[in-house]
């Protein structure tokens, strides 16, 4: 991928944008806290896979191929190692 080109729309821009209608829709009531967190915790794994000065222009589908595969394992080991969702010894949820 390429370093930015002046004036080009970058992957923070984009990723800058959509966090902040996800913010307006948090203000308003539309999202819970939790949407809005999970949000700023996928955006940040985007920017950290393709760099903040990459051209939008410059992805392509097979760049998100290999990050949705990295996503999906990296969702599913958090998700196991989430102290709030493992289970006690009775079985039950914390």
């Amino acid at each position: 991928m390429q370093e930015q080109a002046e004036g080009a729309v970058t992957v923070s821009d984009i990723v800058n944008l959509y966090l902040g209608s996800q913010e307006e829709r948090y203000d308003r009531g539309e999202v819970t806290r939790r949407h809005f967190t999970e949000c700023m915790g996928s955006c940040k794994r985007l920017v950290d896979r393709f760099g903040r000065r990459v051209p939008r222009a410059s992805l392509r589908a097979v760049d998100f191929s290999g990050y949705r595969l990295g996503v999906r394992f990296l969702d599913s080991f958090q998700h196991r190692a989430c102290a709030d969702c493992r289970e006690t010894d009775d079985g039950e949820s914390r």
